[in-house]
Order: C-alpha cells, then structure tokens, then sequence
C-alpha cells in the first residue's frame, strides 16, 4: 500500500496519477500492490503503516508544528517520502523544500547522483541514464504552443542519513504524466520515463 500525504497545495489535484503508477510498478515488477488513491493525514496512526508515501502539488503549502513532527517520526522509524511537483510548479517545490528544511535542519535536498544505483537494473528496475524531459517554450497568447523534447540524465533531488535515503523529490513532473497522457504544458517527463522513474524509485525504497 502506498497512500498519498494530505497537504493544502493540492495533494489530490491528479487523483488517477497515482493509482495508474502504482498498476505500471505492479505489472513491470510483479509485486502484490494496490492500487487505489488513499489519502493519509500526516498526524493519523494510519500514517505508521505504510514503508513510503507519495505526495505531489501545484501550490505553497505549509505543515502544521505537529505535522512536521509526525513525518519527522514516521522517516525516522524507516519510512520514505517520494514527491513531484505536478507541472513543475515552483509554488510547490519551494514548498516543500522548505517544509523538509523544517523537519530535517540538519539536512537539505540535494541532486541525487545520476549514477545512483536507483538509476540502474541493481534493483530489478529499468537501467535510466538517459530519460526524456518536455520542456514547454514561453510564446505569445495567439502563437502555438511549441515543446522542446531533451534527453537528460534523471533530476531528483533527495535527503539521507546513513546512506538510507529518506526523501526522494522530483522537481519536473511525474503527476501530469501519469494522468491521462503527456501534457504539453507541463515541464517534465514523458508517460513511459515518468513510469519507469516511479518503478525504480519504489524499487529501491523497498530494498535499500
């Protein structure tokens, strides 16, 4: 089981992104996961019960005190956080790096390293040196909407402690993606790369 974290930035604003990710990770790597959208509150007992949590968003949020708390003791008893920012929304990646800053002081976010083994077949997962990010361009309110397509090495930044990773963030969109289909407004990865990002990274978590 794997719920999505309840915040006011709009933590159910793609309410199929998750169920769709979590039936490619069931198909592509044969694990006993279900797929329906639960939603957890970060100060519920429920919150204990699941090794990771998904959240995502288009806008500022913040934790309450007991809030930050709760999650600080849900990633210290093993748990793991794996966010996106739907459509890239710097409204909500802004956000939540701060409220990470606020939970963990000691440490910040940080680019995980494109050799990581999360990036690779280590896990059972798909080998992603290289992925595909849309990149929407800036025109006029009359002129067609053009997306630049770039293959690039994954960006996700990450928190962790004694080599256990405990927050994992991906500031271009995953969310969109995993919707229905390929937005072209949004700045981040095609459908199958989205997919594949999510596999590795649940992968991972389940084995690190």
């Amino acid at each position: 089981y794997m719920p999505k974290l309840r915040h006011d930035g709009g933590s159910d604003d793609a309410p199929n992104a998750l169920p769709n990710m979590l039936n490619f990770v069931r198909s592509q790597a044969q694990l006993r996961i279900d797929v329906t959208n639960r939603m957890v509150s970060a100060t519920s007992d429920d919150l204990f019960d699941y090794p990771i949590v998904y959240m995502h968003g288009r806008r500022a949020f913040r934790f309450s005190p007991d809030e930050r708390k709760a999650i600080a003791t849900f990633v210290d008893r093993g748990g793991v956080i794996f966010a996106d920012a739907i459509c890239a929304s710097p409204e909500f990646a802004d956000s939540f790096r701060r409220e990470m800053k606020n939970i963990f002081p000691a440490q910040s976010l940080a680019r995980i390293s494109p050799e990581h083994p999360m990036f690779t077949r280590e896990f059972r997962g798909y080998d992603l040196a290289k992925v595909t990010v849309r990149d929407p361009q800036l025109r006029n309110a009359d002129d067609p909407l053009i997306t630049n397509l770039t293959e690039v090495s994954p960006l996700l930044e990450g928190i962790s402690i004694d080599d256990r990773m405990m927050v994992i963030f991906s500031p271009y969109d995953i969310s969109c993606a995993m919707e229905n289909s390929n937005s072209l407004e949004c700045k981040g990865y095609l459908k199958e790369d989205a997919a594949k990002i999510a596999t590795n990274v649940v992968l991972f978590v389940l084995q690190q």
